[in-house]
């Protein structure tokens, strides 16, 4: 069961967690900045001007996974 948990909950935490820390917006070479961010909700010094970014997006839907394993594991337990 711990290994199920470590799956379903702690791994798509720690990515959204990660995403959540990372700038994410689009560069010009069409790849994610991972420039750490200045602050929550905030972007790194060269995309200050990008409001939402793919970044967002991907710790969005990583937190919703690891809150869904959370119910499915709850559900199974």
């Amino acid at each position: 069961m711990i290994v199920l948990f470590v799956c379903v909950v702690l791994l798509p935490l720690m990515a959204g967690l990660y995403w959540l820390s990372r700038c994410g917006a689009a560069s010009g070479t069409g790849r994610l900045c991972r420039r750490r961010r200045r602050g929550l909700l905030s972007r790194c010094y060269d995309h200050g001007f990008q409001p939402i970014a793919y970044g967002d997006f991907l710790a969005i839907g990583f937190f919703a996974l690891a809150y869904g394993g959370f119910r499915f594991y709850k559900i199974l337990s």
